[in-house]
């Protein structure tokens, strides 16, 4: 049986066999970080979702914090070249959400 000191207390016990493997303490956050750390995708799904997301101005929703949220979310979706904020896209969708009729207007 492996008896765990009180550094461990509070680790789920699946990442536990990570740590238990490793001597090392480098080699215990290293296995750690890689159990743990975010795939491609699951970042895409999320900052897609976050994306669709800021779509729509909720009334009531303070303007500064969404106009930030629009900012952050665009950089990190371009960071990984998230194809809907691609070339013009982007701007396309923000336009479309501070102004749904100018957009559609200017596609017909």
């Amino acid at each position: 049986m492996i008896f765990l000191d009180s550094k461990f207390e509070g680790v789920r016990r699946e990442f536990l066999l990570a740590y238990c493997k490793k001597k090392d303490p480098y080699d215990m956050l290293i296995a750690l970080r890689n159990r743990l750390a975010q795939t491609l995708e699951h970042k895409e799904h999320d900052l897609l979702t976050r994306w669709n997301n800021l779509k729509e101005h909720k009334k009531g929703q303070d303007i500064e914090s969404w106009l930030q949220k629009w900012e952050t979310t665009y950089d990190d979706c371009l960071a990984i070249q998230l194809l809907d904020v691609s070339k013009k896209r982007g701007i396309y969708a923000f336009v479309a959400a501070v102004h749904p009729g100018l957009v559609k207007s200017r596609r017909t």
